[in-house]
């Protein structure tokens, strides 16, 4: 934490030991803060507006991209650990369960928790202990103290409850909860908690830059480096990744390709359906939901909940269009296929059971 010299993360000033019976009691000497935390906040002001959003989060975004560049990944951004000072700077505590991924690098912290983090802001790859962490991780969990801030938790109920949804349940689009939500932002704060980390944004210098226009600023372009013009312009805008190999040279951001259909985008993509559909365009629509359930298949594969959900959609449609026959082929089809993978319990086999009892 110390090496992570930001104005975003508070500096550690020293450490020490004294003596505690037979031990020897460690504590950290840092930065005193004055300010409130986004939990406060929350608790006095309930939600914020687009644009205090977009620069809370642009300004943990710079943290990270720190941390990160150093393979530190938090693991515990929440509301709580996430301070605003009078001034409205951002400060990001707390790295009692960061991790250091560089495997040349000794681990020094290190938790008693089965799965690290705080249950509703914990992403999924973490609770399940596939992964310690990684920089999407971060995000996922950046995503959900935005998605709260707008719209309210990502799920409620109780702790068992949230946890199961964070791992299973699509949430609902951050644009549902509060139509004010421009649909840009909508989409990052959507894809922000996808399950995949994969399919995540690449990492913070890339969330950073899609928060830009909603960020308050003048249309100014300085010099990269030096410029006295940087904090009041671009404020907490990270630096370009370091390149060690070449001696500090400059280098961009790496960009982790991207599936050209996504859970998010077939998602979107029946959206757009059923909104042809309403209108009146009954082929239109089942042209639109067939082309999405064949990317679906090809790219998602059967076992995935959001080709069911896919196929459940496209069937419903050709019933509803009076192809009852087709229908029936499609909802065959789909049991038939995707059972091996998911059981009969699954809920989308169980709604395909349903409609053939009710047309055959």
């Amino acid at each position: 934490m110390a090496s992570l010299d930001h104005p975003g993360v508070p500096m550690v000033l020293d450490w020490s030991m004294e003596p505690c019976g037979d031990f020897k009691r460690r504590y950290i000497v840092m930065q005193h803060v004055e300010g409130g935390t986004l939990e406060y906040i929350f608790d006095k002001f309930h939600s914020l507006v687009v644009e205090e959003v977009a620069c809370l989060a642009a300004q943990v975004c710079s943290v990270l991209a720190v941390a990160h560049d150093k393979n530190l990944i938090h693991r515990d951004l929440k509301p709580s650990n996430l301070m605003v000072d009078r001034s409205g700077l951002v400060r990001v505590l707390d790295f009692g369960i960061a991790i250091l991924t560089d495997p040349n690098i000794t681990r020094l912290t290190r938790s008693s928790q089965a799965s690290p983090g705080t249950t509703g802001y914990m992403a999924p790859e973490v609770r399940t202990l596939k992964t310690p962490g990684v920089e999407e991780s971060d995000l996922y969990s950046l995503g959900c103290v935005m998605y709260e801030a707008l719209g309210g938790p990502v799920f409620s109920g109780t702790s068992d409850e949230v946890t199961a949804a964070h791992l299973k349940e699509t949430p609902e689009p951050i644009r549902v909860r509060n139509p004010t939500v421009p649909e840009k932002l909508g989409e990052l704060i959507d894809q922000m908690l996808l399950k995949d980390p994969g399919e995540r944004p690449s990492g913070a210098r890339e969330v950073y830059g899609r928060l830009r226009s909603y960020l308050p600023r003048q249309d100014f372009r300085g010099r990269e480096s030096f410029d006295l013009t940087r904090p009041f312009v671009d404020p907490w805008c990270p630096l370009p990744r370091s390149d060690g190999r070449s001696g500090g040279g400059r280098m961009p951001p790496q960009v982790i390709a991207k599936p050209q259909v996504t859970s998010s985008s077939v998602a979107a993509g029946l959206r757009a359906a059923q909104e042809t559909w309403e209108t009146g365009r009954t082929e239109d629509a089942l042209m639109q939901a067939k082309q999405i359930l064949q990317g679906a298949k090809d790219h998602l594969k059967i076992p995935s909940r959001v080709t069911r959900k896919a196929w459940l959609a496209y069937a419903t449609m050709l019933r509803d269009s009076g192809s009852v026959p087709e229908a029936v082929a499609e909802l065959r089809a789909m049991l038939e296929q995707s059972a091996p993978f998911v059981g009969e319990e699954d809920s989308h086999l169980g709604q395909a059971k349903k409609i053939l009892r009710d047309i055959e």
